[in-house]
């Protein structure tokens, strides 16, 4: 048996996040009770790195909900970490710190101190004077986006689900594409949840009626799973009705790849040229695989699709480009594989479902094999103490879906996924 890969030397700010993730930490935690916003252990998830400079990521109550954000600074990043002691004192906001010596800072804020949100947050009214949030927080991503359930309607948007209720996406990357992507689907049939753009938010805010109870990840039934298929085989067939309404970019799988490598090798430097090598050869598979391209929903996935008494409806269109399909198939399948893996209580025979209800499935593997890498850095994201192992794993999964066999329907799909996983001699077809 293989040694476990050593987890290479991080921050000090980071390695504060990864003990309290394992075990908690009292000085996260007197950062969080400064602040007021965590009465009990903390920990951070959501992490984005750059090796020897900075660590940032979201700071989550005992019980899971996103309730600010932390930063940790090394001493080449200390302009970065007084900018944001310069921006606490602009808000009004005092941000504790906590000082791990050698220069080395962790400093904590609310969810209104966001370097990068705050302004639209502020215009949008999301926020109070003391960095709170407005409503429910149901998605916090640091610098990047917000996702809140409110009471409705919200600003000048005459809207609200059956339980008077909305919810209000707001995003440092311009939503601008996302209505007339979405208007344009409907009119072929995609039952897409109506975005409607959030006055003073000029593109980066949109505001949709709260649907359903919860998402297909959670559970559904093999019908929900072979209506999945069907919905996005009807995404893919709207190419003529998306193009007389929009400009989507053209999917770069390549850089994407590009992108992760380069994450891993400053995490795990021993495994960049393994990572360099199951880029190379899931780039060689999937120039291979082919297909014409088609609007793809770019995270096609089941917690992208929410279940509620109309049926499905499909959500977060923020990644939609022009691919083949074999890019959402394969994520989605990708997806509930490393559900599995994890441990997470799925089953394969939901891909299978999907991809009978989509219909016509040849040559995903190596479409699989390209997000299972795309994911490859979740388990260091998420602050998971065993983080360089499940990466390490997550590697070794991508590249036995590379040499896959690329011929077959659902069922040769499935054989692969559970190989890559588990082995010739195991199954996970029907396993609990």
């Amino acid at each position: 048996m293989s040694a476990r890969p050593a987890a290479p030397r991080l921050l000090p700010a980071a390695e504060v996040l990864f003990e309290a993730a394992d075990g908690g930490h009292e000085g996260l935690d007197a950062l969080a009770a400064a602040l007021g916003i965590g009465s009990g252990p903390v920990r951070a998830d959501h992490l984005r790195y750059k090796p020897d400079r900075t660590v940032v990521g979201r700071l989550n109550a005992d019980d899971g909900a996103p309730v600010g954000w932390v930063a940790g600074f090394g001493p080449a990043a200390a302009d970065k970490a007084a900018g944001a002691w310069r921006l606490g004192e602009k808000l009004g906001i005092d941000l504790p710190a906590l000082d791990l010596g050698g220069g080395h800072l962790l400093i904590a804020g609310p969810v209104g101190a966001d370097k990068k949100l705050r302004r639209l947050l502020r215009r949008t009214r999301s926020v109070r004077a003391d960095g709170s949030v407005r409503g429910e927080i149901l998605n916090f991503n640091p610098g990047r986006r917000l996702v809140v359930r409110r009471r409705g309607p919200v600003e000048d948007v005459a809207i609200s689900g059956p339980d008077g209720d909305v919810v209000v996406k707001l995003s440092h990357r311009a939503y601008g594409h996302i209505e007339d992507l979405t208007s344009a689907l409907r009119a072929c049939g995609v039952p897409a949840l109506q975005p409607h753009p959030m006055a003073g938010a000029q593109d980066h805010g949109l505001v949709f009626e709260h649907y359903g109870t919860g998402d297909l990840s959670a559970g559904g039934t093999a019908d929900e799973f072979e209506q999945a298929g069907h919905l996005l085989r009807r995404w893919h067939a709207a190419g003529a009705s998306v193009a007389a309404v929009t400009a989507l970019p053209r999917l770069d799988a390549s850089a994407r790849l590009r992108a992760v490598v380069s994450g891993i090798e400053g995490i795990l430097p021993e495994a960049a040229d393994r990572a360099r090598r199951v880029a190379a050869d899931l780039n060689e598979a999937l120039a291979a695989a082919g297909g014409a391209d088609v609007p793809v929903h770019g995270d096609y996935s089941a917690d992208q699709l929410l279940r509620g008494p109309a049926g499905l409806r499909i959500i977060d269109a923020d990644r939609a480009a022009w691919g083949p399909p074999g890019w959402d198939l394969g994520c989605f399948a990708a997806a509930e594989l490393l559900a599995v893996a994890d441990g997470r209580p799925r089953r394969l025979d939901g891909t299978e479902n999907m991809l009978h209800g989509y219909g016509g499935v040849e040559s995903v593997p190596a479409f699989v094999g390209a997000h299972v890498l795309l994911r490859a850095l979740e388990p260091f994201r998420a602050a998971d103490p065993r983080w360089a192992e499940r990466v390490s794993g997550r590697l070794a999964l991508a590249e036995r879906l590379a040499a896959a066999p690329a011929a077959g329907g659902p069922a040769a799909l499935t054989d692969a996924m559970t190989a890559a996983h588990a082995g010739p001699a195991h199954s996970l077809r029907g396993k609990p």
